[in-house]
């Protein structure tokens, strides 16, 4: 699983996050980002490949668990190509967020998160992503 609470930046070129499980029990209790993870003032930068096979899950009975590929909080999130695979793909590639759970595939609590390629060093955003249990599918930031 990639964390980054605070502060971080993180770029992922040519590379998979799979088979990561976020879990939390007891009343009231949530559980973040099965496979990414960003707090305030993080980065992702998503340049390809995919997010796969990742599980958020909670326990409890008020508990619940969001974004089992990823999940934003107050972060910035960029992606340029890859899948983040959402909750009706086979069972050994999607991403799920539990029972009681939002956006399996991506989760956007607050901050930014956009599809847009690279023009030299400058981000050039084409829209936003939402949060979604299904599959996000971007090819050269489309």
């Amino acid at each position: 699983m990639v964390t980054n609470k605070f502060n971080g930046i993180f770029t992922m070129e040519n590379g998979i996050i799979s088979d990561n499980n976020s879990t939390s029990s007891g009343p009231n209790i949530q559980s973040w980002g099965g496979g990414v993870f960003l707090g305030s003032f993080s980065t992702f930068t998503m340049i390809s490949r995919k997010i796969s096979g990742n599980t958020t899950t909670s326990t409890g009975s008020t508990a619940r668990a969001y974004g089992g590929g990823v999940m934003i909080q107050d972060g910035t999130f960029d992606m340029h190509n890859g899948e983040i695979f959402g909750s009706e793909e086979l069972i050994n590639i999607r991403n799920s967020a539990g029972l009681y759970g939002f956006g399996a595939s991506f989760f956007r609590l607050t901050g930014t998160a956009q599809y847009g390629r690279f023009i030299g060093n400058i981000w050039n955003s084409n829209g936003d992503l939402t949060s979604t249990d299904n599959t996000i599918n971007v090819s050269n930031g489309m």
